[in-house]
């Protein structure tokens, strides 16, 4: 059987996981771009949330991301993840009994927007952990959710950068 040499094989993996999550996120393979250093404290940050055992909710209305979002944070984090479509679902979702660490909430999406969403949101729970994601950078929206001091995540969402906001996330249920 052929083998590739051991870089040809990270790079792949790295191309695999890339088609696999939709290169909805920034996944590259161990020691393709980062220095040895940096992988060990990102294993290290990832073991530590792997333990904290985090409740997530994604609001995004692109049913593609949300599931490779729901993957990626389900079998690499650990976590319990919910999913939903909607401002309006994930406002329900949230005034019911259900309580989450951290929510990832798309800025851009019909019916409610990101910025309506978290404003009827922090209405119900003003202790919420919410997080905005967007591939448009550029937008009014965008404009809006930075000057409301919340985090902001441009898609795709590099895996160094994921790790830094779930590390922040304290673990502790509103």
């Amino acid at each position: 059987m052929n083998r590739l040499p051991q870089s040809r094989a990270r790079q792949t993996s790295s191309v695999f996981l890339r088609v696999r999550y939709l290169s909805i996120f920034s996944l590259p393979s161990p020691g393709v771009s980062r220095d040895r250093a940096k992988d060990i404290d990102l294993r290290e940050a990832l073991k530590g949330l792997q333990e904290k055992k985090l409740k997530i909710l994604i609001i995004d209305d692109e049913s593609a991301f949300r599931a490779s979002m729901k993957i990626l944070l389900t079998k690499a984090f650990k976590a319990e993840v919910a999913d939903v479509e909607s401002g309006y679902d994930g406002l329900a979702n949230v005034s019911g009994s259900n309580s989450y660490d951290i929510i990832f909430l798309d800025l851009m999406m019909p019916g409610m927007s990101g910025n309506q969403t978290y404003t009827e949101l922090i209405k119900l729970k003003s202790s919420l952990h919410v997080v905005f994601m967007s591939a448009y950078s550029s937008s009014k929206e965008w404009e809006t959710a930075r000057n409301s001091g919340v985090t902001l995540l441009h898609k795709p969402i590099p895996l160094e950068e994921l790790v830094r906001v779930l590390s922040q996330c304290g673990g502790v249920r509103p």
